[in-house]
């Protein structure tokens, strides 16, 4: 018998990251996988807002590697990008929707990638919330919170893909979910069946658009799903501690009135977007967090365990605010590089622990700097966006200008070729 019939591997989360890898290791051949998910079913909770993939280099380059665009493109479209000025509402830099790009809700995204395993026979346990993990003569034993649902699993390989509160991660390394110093208040528009707001979605500076907004201490992020008739935004605001909840306890009606207070900072259409937000559809506050990139060891690895066979994608290794719009993409782009490379393992008839090990060494030192990468990245845009200093956002303008110029100029040079 070959590796992909008798090698067990568990993946740890059942989001994005973890489906996706789950569907690339199945199609190289492994078919003894299972995915253990925290969440009772996959409705469970709300599952955050948009994730916008691309390609080549990112995580829509993994959807259409794995076969999966067509029926993915009913679930998504092709956005365009604006950065305004948040005082005048002037166009920073544009760039058009293509079929480079594509926007999801989460949920959707979560749920079709949750259809495919199952129609590939990978199987999912729901509820079932990991404890810990050990590590007895080159197996890792999975322990559960409730074993009396759960019995411990003995697996060959255990892979944390279980976000930023990641058990597994929690245990490698010790490290802790730290404050990323932002608040933000949500909030969601639905288009009236008798058209009183049609305004507002055939705005050209809202349709098919995600954009954001750059103001003084405080930054703006709105998006038009176009496939659900919605606009979402998001106003955030520098603060080292809960602010925004302690202020509103999640009162809705204070959330919106804080809402309204922070939107005086911006031009017109972003505070009629708030005036015009129900009361009832005030959606959150957030305390956004995030965790420090990840220490290489000394063996060159960045998941050291006894066994060596534990290894972390997606949130789990790289969790980052989403001031880039890359955490989906960085931890698809993970999930397709961990299972090409666990493939080359699948037709032998035993896997030794310097194989696995080399793979997993290989598979960290390409990706997890490159995840780290972007939570800088991630940190220095937020500060960037929320400034309050007038030198900075004057450079910060001025640099988007001459990108929105270079992108101006490629796009009429590829059309004239």
């Amino acid at each position: 018998m070959t590796a992909g019939e008798t090698f067990r591997i568990a993946i740890i989360g059942g989001g994005p990251a973890g489906l996706s890898l789950a569907i690339g290791l199945k199609r190289k051949g492994f078919q003894n996988l299972i995915i253990y998910e925290r969440e009772i079913d996959n409705q469970a909770r709300h599952q955050g807002w948009s994730i916008s993939l691309f390609s080549p280099d990112g995580g829509l380059a993994f959807i259409q590697y794995l076969g999966l665009l067509p029926e993915l493109s009913t679930i998504s479209f092709q956005p365009s990008f604006r950065a305004l000025d948040g005082e005048t509402g002037k166009t920073l830099l544009y760039r058009a929707g293509n079929e480079n790009g594509r926007r999801f809700k989460r949920g959707d995204l979560r749920d079709a990638l949750y259809q495919v395993c199952l129609r590939e026979g990978i199987k999912i346990i729901w509820d079932a919330q990991v404890k810990s993990f050990e590590e007895i003569n080159e197996k890792v034993h999975i322990h559960f919170i409730d074993e009396t649902k759960h019995q411990t699993d003995i697996v060959n390989l255990l892979i944390g893909a279980d976000g930023i509160h990641s058990p597994i991660r929690k245990q490698l390394t010790g490290d802790v979910v730290r404050s990323a110093g932002f608040n933000s208040i949500v909030g969601l528009i639905k288009k009236e069946a008798d058209g009183s707001n049609n305004d507002l979605f055939e705005h050209e500076l809202i349709q098919n658009s995600g954009v954001l907004a750059s103001g003084r201490n405080v930054s703006c992020w709105y998006a038009h799903h176009v496939l659900h008739d919605e606009i979402y935004w998001s106003l955030s605001i520098q603060s080292d501690e809960d602010f925004i909840r302690q202020q509103t306890n999640y009162d809705k009606k204070k959330l919106h009135d804080l809402a309204l207070e922070y939107s005086k900072k911006f031009f017109p259409l972003i505070q009629t977007l708030v005036q015009r937000t129900p009361i009832d559809q005030m959606q959150d506050c957030l305390l956004f967090k995030d965790l420090d990139p990840m220490k290489q060891h000394s063996s060159g690895r960045y998941c050291v365990s006894k066994s060596g066979r534990i290894t972390l994608i997606g949130d789990a290794a790289h969790a980052m605010i989403p001031f880039r719009g890359q955490g989906g993409n960085t931890a698809l782009m993970g999930a397709w590089n961990l299972s090409d490379k666990l493939g080359t393992l699948v037709n032998q008839t035993n896997i030794t622990n310097d194989e696995i090990g080399e793979i997993l060494l290989r598979y960290e030192n390409e990706r997890i700097p490159a995840g780290s990468h972007e939570i800088l990245d991630s940190r220095e845009n937020a500060a960037r966006f929320h400034s309050s200093n007038s030198v900075t956002n004057f450079f910060r303008n001025t640099i988007m200008r001459m990108i929105n110029l270079k992108i101006q100029f490629d796009d009429w040079f590829y059309k004239q070729s």
